[in-house]
């Protein structure tokens, strides 16, 4: 159990203004805090409530049927949990999530809308500036590591001002902080919620975001980096997007030197699957950078291979001499070597 982290998981469906409801951010809070409680993630302690003083990972959700909404009070009572945790023993990593209606004041700021927000309040949000420049650094400076993951529009059709502060701290005395941020979608563009030929019912980013964390392995380590995750978002957004029909790239923020980082453990999830093998005899090499993995005899015209990888390219060796590349996405579970690159 990881006894050093704090995360902050908010997922907000219901707004005070019905017509503005929405229906991924639920479910999206939920898978975050999944993995982060999950002993192959992050492995974080559930707090059973907000109130409750012990466990590490709030989840914080405002759905349709519940009379719970994720407004100022509940914000600020998570955010001053955040703060005591590292007040008086050092905290290794904090993780702050939203999902929900978001508001680009700037290029640099984002309003993430909670949902006491309507068309006369224009207040109800907290900004994404605030938060990683004043209360990350003020309240929180005892955490080696910030993360944010922030999964909304950032567009500038609707009003909004940014809130007051939420709370007041003292000059932080962590000299360094690690900070990461990533957004959904760049500045003035939209982030897309689960669409009808999305199974999942989670966003796009969170979608993408949570295959990173589980299968994005960095070629030179074993392990899932920062850089490897940073680069599973960067190609893999803007294709699920465009295989919906939408237009979304996730804009982050990472320092470089942050980039070999592990972000969890040397641990990388694997996915079953059946490469379909027919129409030769022989025996079938799988390699990965260069390196035996598994070998199979084909006997019959037709054979099912079953097998247990991380999603990455592969090298498949065919008996009469061909080298194939197999290319193992999360989304699949069958693959026929015909069609994979012949």
């Amino acid at each position: 159990m990881n006894n050093d982290d704090f995360a902050i998981v908010i997922g907000i469906n219901r707004y005070d203004d019905k017509a503005r409801n929405l229906t991924s951010p639920v479910c999206d809070a939920k898978a975050v805090a999944d993995w982060l409680t999950s002993p192959d993630g992050g492995a974080i302690p559930a707090a059973a409530d907000l109130n409750e003083k012990s466990g590490q990972c709030l989840l914080l959700l405002s759905e349709e049927g519940s009379d719970k909404q994720v407004g100022e009070r509940e914000i600020r009572k998570a955010l001053q949990r955040a703060a005591s945790f590292c007040k008086d023993r050092p905290g290794r990593r904090l993780y702050f999530y939203f999902s929900g209606h978001g508001i680009a004041k700037d290029s640099n700021d984002v309003l993430m809308c909670h949902s006491e927000w309507d068309h006369g309040t224009e207040h109800a949000n907290i900004s994404s500036v605030y938060l990683h420049e004043n209360f990350f650094n003020r309240c929180c400076g005892g955490f080696d590591e910030v993360v944010m993951w922030i999964d909304c529009c950032r567009n500038e059709k609707l009003r909004a001002l940014p809130a007051s502060p939420m709370m007041s701290c003292r000059e932080s005395h962590k000299i360094e902080q690690k900070r990461l941020i990533v957004y959904a979608t760049s500045h003035g563009a939209s982030a897309f919620e689960a669409t009808d030929a999305s199974h999942s019912g989670l966003s796009i980013f969170t979608e993408v975001l949570l295959e990173g964390l589980k299968y994005a392995k960095h070629e030179r380590h074993n392990a899932i980096t920062w850089e490897s995750v940073n680069r599973h978002l960067n190609v893999n957004v803007p294709l699920r997007a465009k295989s919906f029909g939408k237009n979304q790239r996730a804009q982050i923020e990472i320092p470089q030197w942050y980039m070999d980082d592990p972000v969890y453990s040397d641990k990388v999830q694997k996915i079953d699957l059946v490469i379909e093998l027919e129409g030769f005899e022989g025996l079938v090499v799988l390699k990965d950078n260069g390196q035996q993995v598994a070998t199979v005899q084909v006997e019959d015209d037709h054979v099912k291979w079953p097998l247990k990888l991380s999603p990455r390219l592969y090298q498949l060796h065919l008996p009469d001499g061909r080298e194939e590349v197999l290319a193992v996405d999360v989304k699949q579970e069958v693959y026929c070597y015909e069609c994979i690159t012949v």
